[in-house]
């Protein structure tokens, strides 16, 4: 049993003092002497059924759904309305809402609220909210959904920092925490030069396709670091930062700036194919933070990847998938890669939709011909 099979066995979700209604729990049950169930046996439950048992240390003695596709979630029973009614008798109940609607819907609120009502129920409590400030939830179900993948996935990677890397990505999404492994410098970000953490050699004449340009901080930080390249493609596709871009680079001396090409749109994407776009060229890096389209680019490259061997650096954090994806991706179509993992100082807002952010993760898929 490896570290990422011991996480998804022994992980608890975060306690928060901030969060909102798990305190009503303790006193319905113990002092009231109310049976809990859980309504909503949908994409919430896996996740809501771990938060009650972690937070709360009280778990329902079933599940309602008004449409089960299923008979048991995490060993508690799955049932629908009319037979809760017949299960029900004279033992009264407290309802713990899963459902995503009955937070976000005002109508789907109103229907629920008086089924409930209709069966006895007068004693909601709406912990949607609650479990969806602490961990994001989509995330939750696909990692344990695909957690053999992910317990697989540890040994691809080539160093202990990858390693532990990789462990404090998972165990900050499906614990609900911040990132607490090793960070390592923004303007490394893509390069990996610092001193105890290189993983390539730079080139002279360097040939980069710097995917998601945004306004040029990344091009700074390549010459700031002292790279010297041949070609820079500058690809960034979103309209709204295109100018400041331009105006950022033509603050480069002339004799820099003009080894550096802006192309106005993103690749994978609406049939372009980077493939296409760079089929006379002989390419050595290749970044890309593209908000989730990266595997996409990467498959509109695959003759190009096959040709050139560049190194990749590619954003693994805007999708769940992507850290199994991505790397077995890159497998299928060449030989001899090695692959590692870093981390970067994370972006607030937007990102991440639970408490904290978890982003800015960066794999490396290296040649053996460029590895230090």
């Amino acid at each position: 049993m490896n570290e990422i099979e011991k996480l998804f066995n022994e992980h608890k979700i975060s306690v928060y003092a901030s969060i909102g209604d798990r305190f009503m729990l303790p006193y319905l049950t113990r002092h009231l002497g109310y049976g809990v169930l859980m309504y909503g046996a949908g994409n919430m439950a896996m996740a809501s059924l771990k938060y009650m048992k972690d937070v709360t240390g009280i778990m329902p003695e079933f599940i309602v759904d008004a449409s089960p596709k299923c008979t048991v979630i995490d060993n508690i029973p799955v049932i629908n309305v009319k037979e809760f009614e017949k299960m029900k008798k004279n033992k009264k109940y407290c309802a713990v809402v899963s459902n995503s609607f009955f937070t976000c819907n005002n109508d789907e609120k109103l229907a629920i609220g008086n089924m409930l009502s209709i069966n006895g129920i007068d004693k909601i409590i709406d912990i949607y909210s609650d479990v969806c400030a602490i961990i994001k939830n989509n995330w939750y179900v696909y990692l344990n959904k695909n957690k053999g993948f992910f317990v697989e996935n540890y040994d691809l990677f080539e160093d202990k920092i990858s390693k532990d890397t990789y462990y404090h990505f998972l165990k900050a999404i499906i614990e609900g925490h911040e990132y607490q492994g090793r960070t390592f410098s923004e303007q490394d970000k893509y390069f990996a030069s610092e001193e105890d953490s290189r993983l390539y050699n730079h080139l002279s004449n360097e040939k980069w396709i710097n995917m998601g340009s945004y306004r040029g901080d990344t091009i700074y930080h390549f010459i700031n670091n002292g790279f010297d390249f041949d070609k820079i493609y500058a690809i960034e596709g979103d309209k709204d930062v295109l100018g400041t871009l331009e105006r950022n680079l033509s603050f480069l001396p002339n004799n820099i700036r003009k080894k550096i090409e802006v192309v106005p749109y993103y690749f994978g994407l609406d049939a372009k194919k980077l493939d296409d776009y760079f089929r006379k060229e002989e390419i050595s890096l290749i970044n890309m933070d593209i908000e989730g389209t990266e595997l996409e680019a990467l498959k509109s490259a695959e003759k190009l990847i096959q040709a050139s061997r560049p190194v990749l650096a590619v954003c693994v954090y805007h999708r769940p998938e992507d850290l199994l994806k991505i790397p077995n991706y890159i497998s299928s179509i060449v030989n001899e890669y090695a692959f590692y993992l870093r981390k970067y100082p994370s972006l607030r807002g937007g990102y991440y939709d639970g408490m904290y952010c978890v982003n800015e993760f960066v794999l490396y898929a290296i040649p053996k011909e460029r590895r230090i």
